[in-house]
């Protein structure tokens, strides 16, 4: 995976007393049924993902994360207040090896690729029928599939009057910081030289993100500030095309 268009992920506890940050792609997801999961998270199964060693970083409440290691497998730690789940740790190098989907802030950037444990399932809920490779007991590290990085790519096209010039700059310096709120980046911002048309290439994880970019309450509330720019705004959606 590349790196260099990586948004970094935040997430938090319930409580929002942990913080915690994610600087580079998380490497895969599943869902585990096993009886620990079930009990922890209070559901069927728990949805995790693993990261890349030393990418975590807790921004804050490290001191009121507690942990529970239980005889294999990795340490569970939680908020000590709110009793959320946020990591598993390894205890041979002390390293956070995974993180709880939940916790996460918006698109992750991957999906649960595999089930494990299932011999284990709860009684009470059918395992979903949605084509994901199932194993008895733990699934092999080389057996989830590693997510795939896909990029949407919006190019943004904005034809202004020459009177809505001043309206539509204070729109953009009101929205785009917030697309990084939703996992989005701003990758190109051009204009013509009279000034009338501006064209921007934006970058996202997901549509997902990007709708929830498009519907995020605070872009909403400067919505007059385009209506009153007159801007004609054209969308066109790109994917990523393999080489």
């Amino acid at each position: 995976m590349s790196d260099a268009r990586f948004v970094p992920l935040v997430g938090r506890c319930g409580c929002g007393g942990v913080r915690f940050e994610i600087t580079a792609p998380l490497v895969a997801a599943a869902y585990c049924h096993c009886t620990r999961c079930q009990r922890r998270s209070g559901t069927a199964a728990a949805a995790s993902a693993r990261v890349v060693p030393g990418s975590v970083a807790v921004t804050a409440g490290r001191d009121r994360l507690h942990g529970w290691a239980p005889g294999d497998g990795l340490e569970k730690l939680f908020c000590g207040d709110c009793g959320s789940a946020v990591f598993g740790r390894d205890r041979a190098s002390g390293e956070i090896a995974v993180v709880r989907l939940g916790a996460i802030e918006g698109d992750p950037g991957v999906r649960p690729a595999a089930r494990q444990f299932v011999a284990y399932a709860a009684p009470w809920e059918p395992i979903a029928d949605d084509g994901l490779p199932r194993f008895a007991e733990r699934a092999p590290v080389d057996a989830i599939p590693p997510a795939r990085e896909q990029h949407v790519t919006y190019v943004v096209t904005a034809r202004l009057p020459i009177r809505g010039i001043e309206a539509f700059s204070r729109y953009e310096d009101a929205v785009l910081p917030l697309l990084a709120a939703h996992g989005g980046r701003l990758a190109r911002r051009l204009r013509s030289p009279d000034g009338l048309t501006e064209v921007h290439l934006v970058e996202f994880g997901s549509t997902e993100s990007f709708e929830g970019y498009r519907s995020d309450s605070r872009r909403q509330q400067w919505r007059t500030l385009l209506d009153e720019s007159g801007a004609s705004v054209e969308l066109l959606e790109l994917y990523d095309v393999e080489p």
